[in-house]
């Protein structure tokens, strides 16, 4: 079952096994769980190459929501608007605090985090510079840490962020971590976003 994608220079999709529930993230080229061969992906839709014929695989949104599913955990109205969300808690102007269950239970399911906003890469010089985020999704773990439309990331944890696989990467490496440290360009402004994880 595709559960989510990744469009860009090299597109990824997550797949989940219906016999075992297990979720994995793919690339284009890659076999899926011993289906067939990633070929394209695209937004919301995916093909493989399955005894040399192709077959597409579009997302079922259902279930997918996250909106009222999200883990109870710190809670906070964040003003101008914005409605409270159940996995973050604002306390300073650039410093948040994320619920530690919230970040696990969101981790594990990759699917959701790819399809939480999209994420475009930005190409200077024929190198990708960041990933421009747009389509956020309200309550999703996007809105919940605080990123806008129009934000793009540069660096997590001090690793720059220059290719879909090293994005994928780290962040499958966060559920270990204490604290994650973003840096973004806003309105052409860099910024910094610190979370302590509790």
């Amino acid at each position: 079952v595709l559960v989510g994608t990744f469009v860009g220079e090299t597109g990824f999709a997550v797949f989940m096994d219906k016999k075992t529930g297990a979720q994995e993230v793919f690339k284009t080229g890659d076999v899926v769980f011993n289906a067939g061969v990633l070929r394209r992906v695209y937004r919301k839709k995916a093909e493989l190459l399955v005894d040399g014929e192709i077959v597409s695989y579009v997302m079922i949104d259902e279930g997918i929501e996250g909106a009222e599913t999200a883990p109870s955990g710190p809670r906070e109205s964040r003003g101008k608007g914005n409605h409270p969300t159940r996995l973050s808690k604002k306390v300073g102007e650039t410093q948040w605090v994320i619920d530690r269950k919230a970040v696990l239970d969101s981790l594990k399911d990759m699917g959701r985090v790819l399809t939480d906003a999209r994420l475009t890469p930005q190409v200077r010089d024929g190198r990708v510079q960041g990933f421009l985020i747009t389509e956020i999704r309200p309550r999703g773990i996007f809105d919940a840490i605080g990123l806008k439309n129009g934000d793009i990331l540069i660096r997590v944890n001090g690793y720059d962020i220059d290719s879909p696989e090293k994005a994928v990467r780290v962040l499958s490496t966060l559920k270990g971590q204490s604290k994650i440290d973003l840096d973004l360009v806003r309105g052409g402004q860099k910024k910094s976003f610190h979370y302590m994880i509790r």
